[in-house]
């Protein structure tokens, strides 16, 4: 097919050289054509539209077929059911997690006697006031962090540990004497349940082979088959402890 030169009178074919040169210009020129903006993924979740926005991650991770394997809340590692929304927040870096927390859970206002919590300033300070006051209750974990704990998370995290122990510091921070979690990472591409199921046997499992062997005076003579059907119902034991809880939890109320 050739080109032609449009002129008021008539139409005039141009010569083949110049019709190959404009052909292979077009097409080797870039695509400058302006293209729909695509939005980011989201590194912290602070909208009202939360449970919407990550489902549509997941479902934009999963047509992709990417493993997101990044840093989880604190918060959610440490109560699953609490803070569920968390486990699709995206925290590739330690300066997110930070991020993360201190947007979603920033200090409460609290009463350091009885831990009830506040939503309106005023409501905490007609509660100092009362007559007798409150009684003084066991220290129990609050939903947002304390301002104290707020200013330490600032400070600039150890540089002779690697991202696991830094963030193994935050959790210190947060839940002072709790033992850490199994893993300080979660698998984004997954189900949040596969991720807390593939925690809670991390956790329980190894420990209870120790106690498990140590009930063999003679672990020498033991056979294999029995020790492959102790631990086979050992870790059976922890996946319908599992099953059993979270049955629990969503037949629950609320």
């Amino acid at each position: 097919m050739q080109l032609h030169d449009v002129t008021p009178n008539r139409l005039r074919p141009l010569k083949g050289p110049k019709t190959t040169k404009i052909t292979k210009r077009l097409r080797d020129s870039p695509d400058t054509s302006p293209r729909k903006r695509q939005r980011p993924l989201p590194t912290s979740g602070d909208s009202g539209d939360e449970q919407q926005e990550n489902d549509l991650v997941s479902h934009r991770r999963a047509q992709l077929g990417i493993c997101y394997k990044c840093l989880a809340c604190p918060y959610y590692k440490s109560d699953p059911e609490r803070h569920r929304s968390c486990s699709q927040v995206q925290l590739s870096k330690l300066s997110y997690v930070k991020q993360h927390l201190a947007r979603k859970h920033p200090p409460g206002i609290h009463c350091s006697r009885c831990y009830e919590t506040f939503d309106k300033k005023e409501a905490f300070a007609e509660h100092q006031r009362q007559d007798p006051p409150c009684k003084i209750q066991d220290k129990r974990e609050l939903p947002g962090m304390t301002d104290e704990q707020l200013v330490k998370l600032k400070a600039r995290s150890d540089p002779s540990k690697n991202e696991a122990g830094q963030w193994e510091e935050i959790w210190k921070i947060l839940f002072p004497g709790k033992t850490p979690p199994a893993s300080v990472y979660i698998e984004l591409d997954i189900p949040p349940e596969v991720n807390e199921l593939t925690e809670r046997m991390a956790k329980c499992i190894p420990p209870r082979i120790v106690d498990r062997l140590s009930e063999y005076v003679d672990l020498a003579s033991t056979s294999s088959d029995d020790l492959t059907r102790e631990l086979t119902e050992l870790v059976m034991e922890v996946a319908s402890q599992w099953i059993a809880m979270r049955r629990g939890s969503d037949t629950s109320p609320g």
